[in-house]
């Protein structure tokens, strides 16, 4: 005789589900996307591209910046402070120095989380102290140096987290492969990995394009930038690919700083 199924209870169920590790973080991250924290409407009189650079390797110091620099471009360089001048799996880390330069030559500096922590790993409150914890050390290097806008660690918000973080951050960076246009979420933007396991010139072209019939703003990220790459990093051509791509367009080029107010987000706090 066989035995009847138990009843779905939605609420039993869904918070045995959000106990488990592993879908904790995804169901907050989907959640995030739900809910426009800070909403604003893209007014920009042409389209925008950004190239922005996580954790920051020793590499994307150097060959990143100087292809941006031979491009007249500046970047978004979000830095993790407990990163700096140590080495990873894939890569050297930038040094202090390094940081300085970067600074020195024009590029913004963004913040992620000191220690690298995500919503994976610790609770909104835990992570807007490790951006209070980031900023300080970054101070220490330029003491006036202004730290605006933030990225999630792996991507990773939640709508806690996104609230918190509006609080300091004129925008926060997901991972989420969208061009924005029209009304976006300040504290969600969404951007391109480009790295060489993903992204192909010809999807370059795509994405582009795209922001060219939105008038849309395009915001690509990767960490190492080296004839070998590492999985989350791209090589020198492809860099430089997606910078003449986007100049063949006549896509303006700008760290997410100035973006922000070419596309009327200024900030208000």
């Amino acid at each position: 005789m066989s035995m009847a199924a138990p009843a779905f209870n939605l609420r039993t169920d869904l918070d045995a589900m959000w106990l488990l590790p592993s879908l904790k973080p995804r169901i907050a991250n989907q959640l995030a996307g739900l809910v426009n924290t800070a909403p604003a409407w893209m007014k920009n009189e042409r389209p925008l591209v950004s190239f922005s650079f996580d954790d920051v390797a020793k590499s994307a110091a150097h060959s990143g910046a100087r292809l941006l620099a031979e491009h007249g471009a500046t970047g978004t360089f979000y830095v993790s402070g407990s990163l700096v001048g140590t080495h990873s799996d894939y890569w050297i880390n930038a040094d202090r120095d390094d940081i300085v330069e970067l600074i020195r030559s024009g590029h913004e500096i963004g913040c992620h989380t000191h220690g690298h922590l995500s919503i994976a790993n610790a609770t909104p409150e835990r992570i807007f102290a490790e951006t209070r914890t980031n900023t300080r050390f970054l101070r220490t290097l330029e003491p006036d140096l202004k730290i605006d806008n933030f990225a999630y660690p792996f991507g990773r918000a939640s709508p806690g987290l996104k609230k918190r973080l509006a609080t300091r951050f004129h925008s926060s960076r997901s991972t989420r492969a969208e061009v924005n246009h029209g009304r976006i979420d300040l504290q969600l933007l969404s951007a391109f990995p480009l790295m060489d396991r993903k992204m192909t010139p010809r999807v370059i072209d795509r994405i582009l394009d795209r922001a060219v019939q939105t008038n849309g703003w395009a915001i690509f990220y990767t960490n190492d930038v080296a004839l070998q790459p590492s999985p989350y990093g791209c090589s020198p051509a492809l860099l430089a690919y997606a910078l003449t791509a986007a100049e063949a367009r006549g896509i303006e080029c700008a760290p997410i700083r100035d973006a922000l107010l070419k596309i009327g987000a200024e900030r208000t706090f």
